[in-house]
């Protein structure tokens, strides 16, 4: 504890004015700066029960008071991740970086076990990449910060957008698609970039429970109440712990339907595969 900044606070005048203006008095107003300070770690308690004038066992009890109240502010993980997603993205963008400038040889030849490390280094920081990102993206949808930019679209277009943007990623599942709506299809009223991002995280989410060869359909119909997409895969299942990408996923889909209109029926997954339908309705 700073010796100095102690006996600063216990010397702590406060201006007649900021007391008025509280509407308390001085030993109320040092009393509550004490108890915040305790549960800041500021002052030990010892220290705070002596700001306060209280003893040690009051000082407790209105520490406890002032935190089952809520007057002690929680640490909001949503805005740090906000706020702090870019210094948190820095140090893995020179992990990944710097492992690919190694594998390429630019810095001198690696041996076959050294380029294994190495592209499993580079794979991991592109997954920890990936997952900072969607981690920032449930942020800002859990503090409504996403905008979404409703319009009258055809919907076909924007479909095989997001199946396209998938495709470009994921090489390793064979992708069929029946769509029995011809383009550019019925008008929709979404945001035509939210949902792009939802077919390509579907489709990644039907990747996840699959082993590299696996397959993947993706059906588009005409229903009596507008449109539905499923999505199913079935193959080898993945050997990995996909659990919390899975969750993910789900969590971020559904917000952005929900957002725009529509609704996420099914996402779920089981012995045979990923099972996932979603309605839109029609305009």
């Amino acid at each position: 504890m700073d010796l100095q900044f102690t006996q600063d606070i216990m010397k702590l005048e406060i201006p007649n004015t900021l007391i008025e203006s509280a509407g308390l008095k001085e030993d109320e107003l040092k009393s509550a700066l004490a108890v915040q300070l305790f549960l800041q770690g500021r002052l030990d308690r010892e220290q705070a029960s002596q700001l306060c004038g209280c003893s040690q066992d009051r000082l407790k009890e209105l520490a406890a008071n002032l935190v089952n109240t809520g007057g002690v502010k929680k640490f909001d993980t949503d805005e740090f991740l906000s706020w702090a997603s870019h210094d948190l993205k820095t140090p893995l963008n020179s992990i990944i970086g710097f492992s690919r400038i190694i594998l390429k040889g630019i810095d001198g030849p690696v041996s076959e076990l050294q380029a294994a490390d190495l592209a499993l280094v580079n794979a991991s920081g592109y997954r920890m990449l990936t997952l900072l990102d969607q981690l920032v993206e449930i942020a800002h949808l859990n503090r409504s910060e996403v905008k979404t930019k409703l319009e009258q679209v055809q919907i076909m277009p924007v479909i095989e957008e997001g199946v396209e943007n998938w495709k470009q990623k994921r090489t390793d599942h064979e992708l069929v698609t029946n769509f029995s709506i011809p383009k550019p299809g019925p008008f929709v009223h979404v945001d035509s970039y939210d949902i792009r991002q939802v077919v390509t995280y579907l489709l990644t989410y039907a990747g996840l429970h699959l082993a590299p060869g696996g397959k993947i359909v993706f059906n588009v119909e005409a229903i009596p109440s507008g449109l539905s997409l499923t999505i199913k895969s079935s193959g080898t299942r993945s050997s990995n712990d996909v659990k919390m990408d899975a969750t993910i996923l789900n969590f971020i889909c559904k917000s952005y339907l929900i957002l725009n209109g529509a609704e996420l029926e099914l996402c779920q997954s089981d012995e045979n595969g990923a099972h996932i339908r979603l309605l839109f309705k029609t305009i």
